[in-house]
Order: structure tokens, then sequence, then C-alpha cells
């Protein structure tokens, strides 16, 4: 009996599916007090049936957060683009050479049975691991967490480049006027 349930869940198991941006060979890398919110993609591409799944941090909660309001996400079949939003924030704590944090996160099926009872079916989960880099120092010797925009402020460059067009045309001016007068 447990070997036909077995057989019967198979196909379940790969009818659903999510993907990351990072993954082993490929870690999100942070910055102390960083914080990235990161889009993981749900998937159902086998089975025939839309699928409704419940997610949840399963490891790094300390540095993890859902910030979907609701964390059920209906799939329909033949879908493999159902956005999940986390926000992982680094503690400013963390140090380089730290070992890696590992964000896990799992979805577990919920079937709706007739009759109205609710049921867990299947799961699947990804995780990924979070490594801690060194802040990018800037020319002026200012550390940068990456979060912060930079550049010139966009009122001085603009009374820069006035201030050089009018020399310019100074310039062509004056010279036209020399040639004149020779």
């Amino acid at each position: 009996m447990v070997f036909g349930a077995l057989i019967m869940a198979l196909p379940a198991a790969y009818a659903m599916g999510v993907s990351t941006p990072y993954w082993d060979t490929k870690p999100l890398n942070m910055v102390p007090g960083q914080s990235i919110e990161v889009e993981l993609l749900l998937q159902n591409m086998v089975g025939g049936d839309d699928v409704t799944l419940v997610g949840k941090i399963s490891k790094g909660e300390d540095i993890a957060v859902m910030t979907d309001p609701d964390k059920q996400y209906k799939v329909p079949f033949g879908e493999k683009n159902v956005p999940v939003h986390v926000r992982v924030t680094l503690p400013s704590t963390a140090r380089v050479g730290d070992a890696p944090r590992i964000v896990g996160v799992s979805f577990r099926e919920i079937a709706v049975q007739q009759g109205s009872m609710v049921q867990i079916g299947g799961g699947i989960g990804s995780s990924f691991p979070v490594v801690v880099e060194a802040p990018q120092v800037s020319p002026t010797g200012a550390a940068s967490g990456g979060a912060a925009g930079g550049g010139a402020n966009p009122i001085f460059t603009t009374i820069v480049a006035a201030v050089a067009v009018t020399l310019l045309l100074f310039m062509v001016a004056r010279k036209r006027k020399a040639r004149r007068t020779r």
C-alpha cells in the first residue's frame, strides 16, 4: 500500500518547482547592514492541474522574511513565473570571512478536495548561501554599502555644464572677432 501511494505521488513531485537567482556556486554577496529583495519564481509545468502553495522561510529566519502579504501562491498549470519576494537583511555585525548564511524557502501544496476539506499535499523548496563581502571603498575613502546611489549632484552638474558652454561660446566669438579684424 505504501509503495502504491509513492507511485501515485510521483507525478505531483515533478509538477511544481521553485527557482532562485542564487545557488551554491553563485551565492548572494552582501555587505554588513545591507538589505536586498530577492525574487524566487514558482512553476507548474507538469500534471495538468493548478496548484496552490503556502510558503515559509525554513532556514535563515534571522536574516530573511517573505514580503508578500499573502503567503499562499496560486500557480496555474503551465505557468513558470509566479513571483515570491524575500527580503534578506545582513546584520551590521556580520564580518568578512564568516561562514555563509543559508536562506531556505519551502512551499507546501494545499490540495482542495471535494466537500471543502483542505489537505496538505507535496512540497518543494530552495535554498541559497549569503556571503559577507567587504564594502566598496570610494575614491574619497568613505565605505559604501552599495545601497545608496552615487554620482554628482544634478544641480552642480548643470551649473558646471552651463559655465563650460558659456566659456566655449565666448572663446569662439572672440576668435571670430579676431579673424575679422585682420
